[in-house]
């Protein structure tokens, strides 16, 4: 509807408001729809960000923006069983450009489960730095006695999303 309306505007807030990073500024952003038939739409943004690189001792952290995983509430908390009728399907992909890093620690963490799959990777090609992160939330009709799987797999997701990191050893 934005890109119909070709209303910049809301569309930049939009994209703005949905960056995890306050520091985050738009630069570009493109719309590519595959055909009026498919239901894919690839969103393409250029942008910056400051302070992105924070020093631990003898390693920098690279901050990135990840993707929102939903919070639910507690087993003990719920009393309907779920319905999800359309699957959520989030993915991020982060390239950085750094000069003088060569001690990038590649890592690599999936979660798999019949309610949905977490992962995220990095990886290093020359200079370029590559974050991947993905999430799926599978659609389905969950019961008060499958709610706590339910509950663990968006908990160990989002448990596993704050551990990811880019780690660059100082030398």
């Amino acid at each position: 509807y934005l890109h119909e309306n070709e209303n910049e505007d809301a569309l930049s807030k939009l994209l703005k408001e949905n960056f995890n990073s306050k520091f985050f500024t738009l630069k570009d952003w493109n719309i590519k729809l595959e055909d009026r038939n498919s239901k894919l739409i690839s969103l393409q943004i250029e942008g910056s960000v400051k302070k992105m690189i924070r020093k631990v001792g003898q390693l920098s952290i690279i901050d990135i923006n990840k993707i929102e995983i939903p919070k639910i509430e507690k087993p003990a908390k719920r009393f309907d069983p779920v319905h999800i009728k359309t699957p959520i399907n989030k993915s991020v992909v982060n390239y950085f450009k750094v000069k003088n890093f060569n001690n990038v620690t590649e890592s690599q963490v999936s979660l798999e489960t019949k309610y949905g799959k977490y992962s995220y990777s990095v990886s290093k090609d020359g200079d370029v730095i590559k974050f991947e992160e993905n999430f799926m939330l599978l659609s389905g009709d969950y019961d008060l006695n499958q709610y706590p799987d339910f509950f663990n797999f968006i908990n160990d997701s989002r448990s596993k999303q704050k551990k990811a990191a880019i780690i660059i050893k100082n030398i």
